[in-house]
C-alpha cells in the first residue's frame, strides 16, 4: 500500500479487557471481529481529524501489522493526558 493508500486506523481495547476506562468514552464494534470496544474521548478527537478512519481492537490490529506493517504514530497530546490520569489513578489506590 503506498503512503496515498494508506489510512488511519485507531487502535482501541476490548471492553472486556479489565483495567481503567476513560470517562465519557463510547463503545463501538472493532471493524474486523465486530467485538466492542472503548473508544475515548482523544479516540474520538483523532476520528474527527481523519474522516474514514478504522476503529480495530488491539488483538485484531496485531494480526494486521503481522500482515502488513505500516507506520506506528506516538499517542497524541489528548492520549497522554488520558495514560496521565490512568496512572495517577493506579498510584493513589496502591
Amino acid at each position: 500500500m503506498s503512503m496515498a493508500e494508506e489510512k488511519t486506523v485507531l487502535i482501541c481495547m476490548r471492553v472486556t479487557h479489565p483495567g481503567y476506562r476513560v470517562s465519557g468514552s463510547l463503545r463501538v464494534q472493532c471493524a474486523d471481529c465486530g467485538e466492542l470496544v472503548s473508544v475515548s474521548p482523544s479516540g474520538w478527537l483523532i476520528l474527527q481529524d481523519s474522516p474514514g478512519a478504522e476503529i480495530v481492537c488491539v488483538e485484531c490490529s496485531l494480526k494486521r501489522m503481522l500482515a502488513e506493517p505500516g507506520e506506528i504514530k506516538p499517542p497524541s497530546p489528548a492520549q497522554l493526558d488520558e495514560i496521565g490520569e490512568y496512572l495517577r489513578q493506579k498510584g493513589s489506590a496502591a
